[in-house]
């Protein structure tokens, strides 16, 4: 079983898809802590303000009770827009059943892959090694992120067999429920009633 936690912004502004790329962080430090370690990263769109993204737990249901706090709308207030202005930013968490494919064989030629830091908690070593791999499959414009290993040889691993896994998938077409719910938690934005609401950069919770 692998379940998509996915953060979006729907079809909200630029300001809303840097909400979508702050909330990640402490997101991570939750499942971290919760011991829900993340096997990949997918996102869409810009790295610092993408539409969304999503983490990919193998092993962990997505009615897991570690999730429940997070599901729903999301409200950041920015208070630096004028003289007393508020301006409130939503987005949606939500957590997906995804279904696991067999991972086909991957052509180097179409792949970008980039070494990068890897964050959130973890020690010197991994917050000052580039050992995190982000890899782009450029025919498809597919993005995955891994981080979980503390070297850049593994993580390289489970990146190309997340996207090896996520291209099987759209080949043959079992992802077509999946594509759909994230579809509709992507869309389907509730603005108001947040179960979480945030301010300042980077975010804290008020």
């Amino acid at each position: 079983m692998t379940t998509l936690i996915q953060i979006s912004a729907g079809t909200g502004p630029v300001e809303v898809r840097r909400f979508v790329a702050r909330l990640a962080t402490p997101l991570r430090i939750a499942l971290d802590d919760a011991g829900c370690p993340i096997d990949a990263e997918i996102r869409h769109g810009d790295a610092d303000a993408p539409r969304s993204l999503a983490f990919v737990l193998d092993g962990v249901e997505p009615d897991a009770p570690v999730f429940r706090p997070w599901l729903g709308t999301h409200c950041r207030i920015d208070t630096s827009r004028g003289r007393g202005a508020r301006k409130r930013w939503y987005v949606g968490v939500s957590a997906i059943r995804w279904p696991s494919g067999t991972p086909p064989t991957l052509d180097p030629a179409d792949l970008d892959v980039t070494a990068c830091r890897a964050g959130g908690p973890g020690g010197q070593h991994v917050n000052k090694s580039e050992t995190a791999v982000r890899i782009v499959h450029r025919p498809t414009g597919l993005q995955v992120r891994a981080d979980r290993e503390r070297s850049r040889a593994a993580n390289h691993r489970a990146a190309e067999h997340r996207l090896a896994s996520l291209l099987e998938m759209r080949a043959v077409g079992r992802e077509a429920r999946a594509r759909d719910a994230a579809w509709r938690a992507h869309h389907h934005l509730e603005r108001g009633r947040p179960v979480m609401t945030w301010r300042g950069v980077p975010l804290q919770r008020i």
